[in-house]
């Protein structure tokens, strides 16, 4: 499949269908506002085709489209009920108008059987839900599997020629910089071609609710878990692994708490390349005091450079006394990476 196309999922959600756990921070009907025990197939076969058809309606001629089972565990649904899924959103992608299925599931909900049903069902992504791959943070967590299971199943998903999603979650119990680290750094080595970053939000009425309420648990603060998603980031940058999204969607439910970050992704951004500013920075044997700063990045990433609202460049010419910086395109960098290439007195 080819992901340098511009790409357009249309998403189906199955709400908590499949899922027999209950992990510390899930709470699927808060997220979908669709009861997770019940769903109608009167007249979602119809819903479904009206979706994708109106979807495709509005996809300009150079997007690529996916249909996307989202929202549970897909292969964990009743077998004849998956494949009735699946059949529908396969005459979609035998007719040619979209290009594959993506769907998303849990490490220990994966095996040969269910592959070969995805395989000839036109599935051609698989998300897993891993979160972390620190055994002691997925058991207080309550996530039901353990990192032997990611192993397995991501190596089993790459046999099957299937491209491999692996989503992880920072400030989990237990969890902490090093060992987010080092599930980004085992998702790289797991050859994933995409993954997603996701901070932990507490949702009213979960378990993990009730641990804060308790005291056993509390979350990192925003600025932690931004250090941290901008510090995984660049082992996915560096790895060679997409990263498709970082934090939550508005339109998911989670606007409501007063812990969600809409921006979250955007300031991951920022602290990455705030990140690479100063260690460059410090790199230079010279006098900063004063100084004007030509700094080239990506083209397209000189606001994430700069910071939103300025942030960045306030920050740095407070702490080294720097007149200012000029930031310009620089079209052989990857994103990520940028280059000091002058640093010269200010103007009189």
């Amino acid at each position: 499949m080819n992901y340098m196309k511009k790409h357009v999922n249309i998403p189906w959600f199955v709400a908590h269908e499949g899922c027999g756990h209950s992990c510390v921070f899930c709470s699927q009907y808060k997220i979908t506002g669709t009861d997770n025990r019940k769903f109608c197939t009167d007249d979602e076969k119809n819903r479904f085709f009206n979706t994708v058809e109106e979807t495709l309606s509005t996809i300009e001629a150079e997007r690529e489209a996916e249909i996307a089972f989202f929202g549970g565990s897909f292969t964990g649904i009743e077998r004849s009920r998956m494949i009735m899924l699946l059949d529908w959103a396969y005459s979609f992608v035998k007719s040619g108008r979209v290009s594959g299925i993506r769907i998303s599931t849990r490490p220990d909900y994966i095996d040969d059987e269910i592959l070969s049903i995805l395989k000839a069902h036109g599935v051609s992504a698989i998300e897993l839900g891993v979160q972390s791959m620190s055994d002691k943070v997925l058991t207080a967590s309550k996530r039901g599997h353990n990192t032997s299971d990611s192993l397995r199943a991501t190596e089993l998903i790459k046999h099957y020629g299937f491209s491999l999603g692996c989503q992880m979650m920072l400030g989990l119990p237990l969890s902490d910089e090093e060992t987010e680290i080092d599930t980004a750094k085992k998702i790289v080595a797991m050859e994933a071609d995409n993954t997603r970053i996701y901070p932990i939000l507490v949702i009213e009425e979960t378990k993990l609710d009730k641990m804060r309420a308790a005291g056993e648990y509390e979350p990192p603060k925003m600025d932690e878990l931004i250090s941290r998603g901008a510090k995984c980031l660049r082992v996915f940058l560096d790895g060679g692994v997409k990263v498709l999204r970082m934090g939550l969607q508005s339109g998911e439910g989670f606007d409501k708490s007063a812990e969600y970050e809409p921006a979250y992704g955007e300031y991951v951004w920022n602290k990455l390349y705030l990140d690479e500013l100063e260690k460059e920075l410090c790199r230079k044997d010279t006098n900063l005091e004063n100084a004007l700063i030509v700094v080239s990045v990506p083209k397209g990433d000189i606001s994430k450079a700069v910071g939103q609202k300025r942030r960045n460049v306030d920050f740095l010419k407070q702490k080294y006394g720097i007149y200012n910086f000029k930031f310009i395109p620089n079209l052989s960098l990857k994103s990520g990476k940028l280059k000091i290439e002058q640093i010269l007195p200010p103007k009189l």
